[in-house]
């Protein structure tokens, strides 16, 4: 049970002492927590983010001890005074926070303490675990299309690095704990594939109603048997003087015990197995050992339930099973089976950002779940490649790596074609907006006006057969940029004159997850600053969608739209709607929007020699 403190008194015990490891809030926001003692977790102790705390470490030895400085998180005290206090500040760090202890005249470790830091988001861990299985499933999809060779024997390297095995650890985890594989083993368990088997028992001859071939030889060869009297032998072969007392007969029953359940049971193992085995790795970090631990625990639930203990380990494995890939329930499984065939060879240098040195970024794995599902919903309108998909992954040895890395540019291209026109599309990850240099023509190329511009995403459009690079030259391509904010709670963007009394409060509100202005002008910045950009638009898990418009048109326009994780098919009919409009837009040759880029191009294609001043 989780209980809110008015400070944390944490005990740390080294070889020979102990000290005590206060911590305090600096606000009112500043929550602290303590798990009771049957907590299985990796710390009991709790923090939130975006606070500040005090600490202050005390011990009975004489000595003087101090927390490991981490960078822009702990930070100790400037006074020679108290040189066993410091500063927590948690900023937008999630996830397990693991600190030394030191003493401060020798420098060395006295021991070390994990502090788990919470999200003020209460449901980031859900968040987490579906986002996760979204991106593993989306690769997974992609190698499929490579076709990848789907193996059915798992071994872990011993030699991979802490952080390689915790993130493997990871879109496994992912897949045990989603909703979906939980419901699927009820659904199994509930109504399971029965099948009739034969079987053979030994039955008392005068239970028989019906003999067989075998079962008239077993008359004259077996033993144990009864002598008969005159009465029943007639009509007998004179030979035939005893009959045995029972004879094996054949019955067809009921069973669970399939090759269907088997296969259940079998993946089941397989996923304990495959934890445990990390679990004992020697470079194993003790945040993955607790929490392949759990990972383990709630496996075991599952095959702990009487129905697996009737279902045996199979001998062989049918992939083909009509049941397997179309039964509810079983078909799930067998997706998580391949899905997690491959996750547990995946490679993702991009997921540093999201789960490196303990951290549960959330923020980060939105941005990269939203550049999948954008990708996804761009590909219902327009023809995108399929290299530029596959291209998101590739082999190397046993391993399979995922190309996609915070701050390092993807492009997807695509096009779409109708009967009036021919409409190009490149969508960007991470696609930076560079200033271009007075002397070399910055009008005529992509860029920004004043500073370097990074949006998450970038959606270039542009018609004809010509190349991205002319389009930019003549003032033809469109750029709509969107933002991921996944700390956003709320965001409104009335129609409201902005007092002083409001620029008072935006820090304050920016700190609650209330944003007003910051990111509307960030916005603003990308349309004004990033050469023919004609939309700026913030994608946030919250509930409500604006789009204003600049003029009547769907562009140029800012605003905001509200994408949750476990959401998806829900929140995207907004959006979906408005790249629909943007579509359209594009293919009318008589737009607004079209006449201003024509005659903006024939104003500035050329600087004026000449100037008049009368």
């Amino acid at each position: 049970m989780l209980q809110e403190k008015k400070h944390l008194k944490i005990p740390i015990k080294g070889k020979c002492s102990e000290i005590k490891f206060y911590i305090y809030p600096e606000s009112s926001k500043a929550k602290l927590y303590e798990e009771d003692l049957s907590c299985t977790n990796a710390s009991r102790y709790h923090l939130v983010e975006g606070c500040s705390y005090t600490y202050e470490c005390t011990s009975d030895d004489g000595n003087i001890y101090q927390l490991e400085a981490i960078e822009e998180i702990i930070t100790h005290h400037r006074s020679e005074r108290h040189k066993n206090e410091g500063r927590i500040t948690t900023g937008i760090y999630v996830g397990t926070l693991s600190i030394s202890v030191f003493n401060v005249a020798t420098k060395e470790i006295f021991g070390n303490i994990d502090i788990e830091i919470r999200s003020t988001k209460s449901e980031y861990e859900t968040d987490y675990r579906q986002m996760l299985g979204d991106i593993a499933e989306y690769y997974t999809d992609l190698v499929l299309q490579q076709g990848a060779p789907v193996t059915q024997r798992l071994e872990s390297n011993a030699q991979s690095s802490a952080k390689t095995l915790y993130q493997r650890f990871a879109f496994v985890k992912s897949l045990i704990e989603s909703d979906a594989f939980s419901e699927a083993i009820h659904k199994i368990i509930s109504n399971p594939i029965r099948k009739w088997t034969d079987s053979n028992i030994q039955r008392k001859i005068d239970g028989v109603k019906r003999f067989t071939r075998k079962n008239i030889k077993e008359i004259a060869s077996n033993n144990n048997r009864i002598n008969l009297t005159e009465s029943y032998r007639r009509g007998m072969p004179s030979c035939l003087t005893s009959i045995p007392r029972t004879i094996e007969v054949e019955y067809k029953k009921d069973t669970i015990d399939n090759q269907e359940n088997q296969f259940i049971k079998f993946v089941l193992r397989s996923l304990s197995t495959f934890c445990w085995d990390l679990k004992e790795m020697k470079n194993a970090s003790n945040r993955l050992k607790v929490e392949a631990e759990a990972t383990i625990e709630l496996l075991n639930i599952h095959l702990e339930n009487q129905f697996f203990r009737q279902v045996s380990m199979p001998t062989h494995l049918n992939m083909n099973s009509p049941v397997l890939q179309r039964k509810e329930g079983y078909r799930e499984i067998l997706q998580s089976w391949l899905l997690f065939d491959l996750a547990a060879k995946l490679n993702w240098n991009g997921g540093d950002n999201v789960y490196n040195a303990g951290k549960k970024n959330v923020a980060t794995l939105y941005e990269y779940w939203l550049f999948f599902k954008l990708l996804e919903l761009i590909s219902q309108f327009f023809d995108i490649q399929a290299k530029d998909k596959l291209q998101l992954v590739n082999f190397d040895s046993d391993k399979i790596n995922l190309n996609l890395i915070q701050g390092k540019t993807r492009m997807v291209y695509g096009q779409q074609e109708t009967l009036s026109r021919k409409i190009n599309v490149a969508f960007y990850y991470n696609r930076t907006f560079s200033k271009v240099a007075d002397d070399n023509d910055p009008i005529h190329k992509a860029g920004s006006w004043t500073m370097a511009m990074r949006p998450d995403y970038t959606l270039s459009l542009w018609p004809g057969e010509i190349s991205e690079i002319e389009a930019e030259k003549q003032d033809l391509i469109t750029h709509i940029h969107f933002d991921a904010k996944y700390r956003l709670n709320k965001i409104t963007l009335e129609d409201t004159n902005c007092e002083d009394e409001d620029l008072l409060v935006e820090k304050e509100e920016q700190e609650s997850g209330i944003y007003k202005r910051a990111d509307l002008l960030k916005m603003h910045a990308y349309k004004d600053a990033i050469r023919r950009t004609s939309g700026a638009y913030i994608l946030y898990p919250g509930t409500m969608n604006k789009s204003i418009k600049g003029f009547h048109e769907v562009v140029p326009g800012l605003g905001a739209f509200s994408i949750r994780p476990g959401h998806w098919e829900e929140d995207s009919i907004s959006l979906k709607q408005f790249i629909a409009e943007v579509k359209a837009h594009m293919l009318d040759r008589t737009s607004q929007r079209e006449k201003n880029s024509y005659y903006q191009h024939y104003l500035y294609k050329e600087e004026n020699p000449t100037m008049v001043m009368e």
